[in-house]
C-alpha cells in the first residue's frame, strides 16, 4: 500500500518559547532565549509512505518506509519493521534526516534523531502515547495526549487483555516517568515490562548557565510480575517484583551556545543491574470506569530498588565538580509511585 503525504509545515515564533521557559522555571534550570524567523516560515510537505502488512492471527506485522521532503527545511527517510495488536504497536527501524534550514535548534536536534531506533505507540481511545528511543545517540523523547471526546463513547469493554500504566515515580536519586505494560495471566497474576526515564539539571557553579549546563540522565528497563490480592475489592493490594538494567550518564549541554561545535559532550556513562520491589494498591475495580473498549483505574505504591554496580556510578559522580549539590548514589533506593492505569480490550484473551 502506498500513501501520499501532502501538507504544510509552519516554523517561526509561535510563542512556544514562553511555554518551554515556564517548564524550565518550574524545574529551576536556565531559561532559553532564541531568535526566530519573522515572518512565519510556511512550507509545503511532499512525500509518501509504503507499508506491507501481514496478518499473523492476533498480531499484525510488516514493513514500513517513509520519505518526506520540505524545501529549504528538511529531508527525511525512515524504514522500519513493526508488530501490533489492537491499541499497541512496537517498531524498530532506521532514520536518516538532514536539516536544510538555517535554524540552529533544528540542526542540533537532528544530531540526535538519526540511526537505529525503537518505538512504542499506544492508542486506547482515551490515551495517546508515543515513545521513541535512539540507543546509539542515548536520546529519547515521547508525547502523551488524551481525547475528551472519548468520554462520550458508550462502553464496549468485555475483558482486560492488557494493562498500560503511565505514572510518576519519585526516589532518592531521581524523579522518573515510569510506564508499565502488563499482560494478565489470571485474575491475580500479571507479567509486566516496566520502563522509566528522566533527567535533571544541577545548578552550574560560578559560570554562565548558557555556557555550562550539566544534565544527568537516568533510565531503566525491567521485566517482572505482579500479584494482586482481594481482586474484587475497590482497593486491591499488590506486590510487584522486577529485574532489569539501569543506565546513568552525565552530559555537558551546549545546545544554547552558538559558538559550540556540538550540542553536547558526554562526561561519563555507567550501568548496573537493577532489582525492584513495589508494594501498593490499585484503586477501583477493573470495570468501575468504562469508556469504549477501555477501563480506567489508579495505582499508588512504595518502591524499593537495589543497584548492583553502585560503586562505579558513585565513582563517576565523584569526578563531577561542576555543581554545588553533594550527590551520593544510594545502594538501596526508596520512593513512591503513582499512576493512571488503562485496561484494554484487545479482543484476544478471556480475562476479567
Amino acid at each position: 500500500m502506498i500513501i501520499p503525504l501532502v501538507g504544510l509545515t509552519i516554523a517561526g515564533d509561535l510563542q512556544l518559547e514562553d511555554v518551554q521557559n515556564l517548564n524550565h522555571y518550574l524545574k529551576k534550570i536556565p531559561l532559553v532565549h532564541l531568535d526566530y524567523v519573522k515572518p512565519l516560515l510556511v512550507k509545503s510537505i511532499l512525500g509518501f509512505e509504503i507499508e506491507q502488512k501481514y496478518n499473523l492471527g492476533y498480531v499484525n506485522a510488516g514493513l514500513r518506509v517513509e520519505a518526506r521532503y520540505i524545501h529549504d527545511y528538511e529531508g527525511v527517510i525512515e524504514a522500519a519493521a513493526f508488530a501490533s495488536v489492537p491499541h499497541i504497536e512496537l517498531m524498530c527501524g532506521w532514520s536518516a534526516r538532514e536539516a536544510l534550514s538555517s535554524f540552529l535548534t533544528q540542526k542540533l536536534a537532528y544530531e540526535y534523531m538519526k540511526g537505529f531506533h525503537f518505538d512504542l505507540k499506544l492508542d486506547n481511545e482515551i490515551l495517546f502515547f508515543e515513545y521513541r528511543c535512539y540507543p546509539g545517540e542515548r536520546y529519547a523523547f515521547g508525547t502523551i495526549g488524551a481525547s475528551l471526546m472519548a468520554l462520550q463513547k458508550k462502553p464496549t469493554w468485555q475483558k482486560n487483555d492488557l494493562f498500560f500504566t503511565f505514572g510518576y515515580q519519585r526516589s532518592i536519586e531521581a524523579n522518573y516517568f515510569a510506564n508499565k505494560l502488563e499482560i494478565p495471566i489470571s485474575n491475580e497474576f500479571n507479567l509486566l515490562f516496566k520502563q522509566g526515564y528522566t533527567s535533571s539539571y544541577p545548578k552550574a557553579e560560578g559560570v554562565d548557565p548558557s555556557k555550562l549546563r550539566i544534565q544527568r540522565n537516568y533510565s531503566f528497563w525491567m521485566l517482572g510480575a505482579s500479584c494482586f490480592f482481594d481482586n474484587e475489592s475497590t482497593f486491591k493490594p499488590y506486590v510487584q517484583l522486577g529485574l532489569g538494567y539501569l543506565n546513568f550518564n552525565v552530559v555537558h549541554l551546549t545546545n544554547v551556545d552558538r559558538t559550540a561545535a556540538s550540542g553536547r559532550t558526554d562526561l561519563g556513562t555507567s550501568g548496573s543491574l537493577l532489582a525492584e520491589l513495589e508494594v501498593g494498591v490499585k484503586i477501583l475495580s477493573n470495570n468501575a470506569i468504562r469508556i469504549g473498549s477501555s477501563t480506567v483505574s489508579f495505582t499508588a505504591g512504595a518502591t524499593f530498588g537495589y543497584a548492583a554496580n553502585r560503586k562505579s556510578i558513585s565513582s563517576m559522580l565523584s569526578q563531577d565538580r561542576h555543581h554545588k549539590d553533594d550527590f551520593v548514589f544510594q545502594p538501596v533506593e526508596c520512593g513512591i509511585f503513582a499512576g493512571v492505569c488503562f485496561g484494554l480490550d484487545a479482543g484476544y484473551k478471556s480475562s476479567t
